[in-house]
């Protein structure tokens, strides 16, 4: 589990440290694995809604919406328990070789 866990901490050091350089704060949002657990099936209760994805925000600080319509579907729900159960378990497996 140790090269799991040094993987995971370097994953996290790197959205914070995104986070507080492009925004000011220290957040962990971790859009990916999560996005990954989708993706794979894991059972994290997603739920979706539809849109048009349009971009907008100050320069710099642009952000992906949804306006009326449809064409996109976007992540608007999951349970985090569920979450963090499933990204952990992924975790605790043995990396690829």
């Amino acid at each position: 589990a140790g090269q799991a866990c040094d993987f995971a901490a370097a994953v996290c050091r790197f959205y914070v440290d995104f986070y507080e350089k492009n925004h000011g704060f220290r957040a962990l949002a971790l859009h990916d694995p999560i996005a990954a657990l989708v993706c794979a099936g894991r059972d994290i209760d997603a739920r979706f809604i539809e849109g048009v994805a349009v971009v907008g925000g100050p320069l710099g600080d642009e952000r992906l919406l949804l306006e009326s319509g449809t064409g996109t579907r976007a992540l608007s729900h999951c349970d985090p328990e569920l979450a963090a159960e499933a990204l952990t378990a992924a975790l605790e497996q043995p990396l690829p070789r």
